[in-house]
């Protein structure tokens, strides 16, 4: 049997204030839960996915709350989430002070730092990372979705597999 993923789109906007982390952690939570949807299961990575996704999105949505709109009020966050079959896409815009997470010195982890570890966490955990300033800043991510149990690409090997076993 073969599982198709549902596309999902999920477009939350908040204040960009600490206080509503929550919420766009709970809409891009619900999007995973909707996209992964008896695709693969309980025994399938699908948790384990959405937590690494949601930790992304936690580390970018305080940069921007304490980063971005420090020292002046918050203006809007906005965090658009599309899941398809092959990957999960974030885009992350805010209208606050720039700041390039690429040009960011990788910490040291030896010293155990307190704070700087969120851009690590973001280059760590997905796949692309890129930034754009301007009006809105625009942070891009991107994580491929792991082959789901009795997918394609598991079917063809088994299908190899046994070829070579009738030979």
């Amino acid at each position: 049997m073969v599982f198709v993923l549902r596309s999902t789109t999920v477009c939350v906007e908040t204040p960009g204030d600490i206080s509503y982390r929550n919420v766009i952690l709970r809409a891009v939570a619900a999007a995973c839960k909707a996209a992964f949807a008896g695709v693969w299961g309980p025994e399938g990575p699908a948790d384990e996915f959405t937590s690494r996704v949601l930790s992304v999105v936690g580390e970018a949505f305080n940069n921007v709350a304490f980063h971005c709109y420090r020292d002046r009020s918050s203006d809007i966050a906005r965090v658009r989430v599309t899941i398809d079959a092959t990957a999960v896409y974030l885009r992350i815009e805010d209208y606050g002070r720039s700041f390039d997470p690429l040009d960011a010195c990788l910490p040291d982890l030896d010293a155990l730092p307190e704070s700087g570890l969120g851009i690590y966490i973001m280059r760590s955990l997905m796949d692309t990372v890129s930034y754009q300033a301007g009006w809105p800043n625009v942070l891009s991510l991107s994580k491929s979705i792991p082959e789901c149990p009795g997918g394609p690409a598991e079917l063809a090997g088994k299908k190899a597999a046994n070829a070579l076993l009738r030979e």
